[in-house]
């Protein structure tokens, strides 16, 4: 027996978040009237279940800030899960100081462990430029690890 759409989208909800796209294209590709799938999302934003900017802060937090990958890599990544690209950019704002803080600290971690694995400075380079890393960012990172010698 086939559950209600509405019933459906909870049950989906229930293993992981998911944008406003990613449950659109879920319920449509699962056959589901256009006027229902609808209904179901506008219900489930009412509810609060589905939520664009906070599925996007928290994605942010925990890929960019606990883990340590590329803003870039992340934003590129939130554009396939069809995140509007305004709220995007107000979470890039709300997040940039923190950010940016582990951003270094993470790189400057991920350098000291190439280093001691015998990588040359430019493979390290290519290594983090390849995974979206900013030039700016490795270079940065470069001068906290001097100055955190010196200190």
């Amino acid at each position: 027996m086939r559950l209600p759409c509405y019933e459906y989208a909870q049950t989906i909800l229930s293993y992981n978040p998911k944008t406003v796209f990613m449950m659109r294209t879920t319920l449509l590709a699962k056959w589901y009237p256009l006027h229902e799938v609808e209904y179901t999302i506008d219900k489930l934003i009412q509810e609060d279940y589905l939520d664009d900017y906070k599925f996007c802060k928290a994605y942010f937090t925990s890929e960019v800030i606990n883990k340590g990958k590329s803003k870039a890599a992340i934003k590129k990544k939130m554009i396939e899960k069809g995140m509007p690209s305004d709220i995007i950019k107000d979470v890039i704002a709300e997040l940039e100081e923190e950010m940016s803080e582990s951003t270094i600290t993470n790189l400057a971690q991920e350098i000291k462990k190439l280093h001691k694995a015998g990588h040359e400075i430019m493979k390290i380079y290519e290594k983090l430029a390849r995974k979206w890393h900013r030039y700016d960012d490795i270079k940065w990172a470069l001068e906290y690890i001097k100055e955190q010698k010196l200190k």
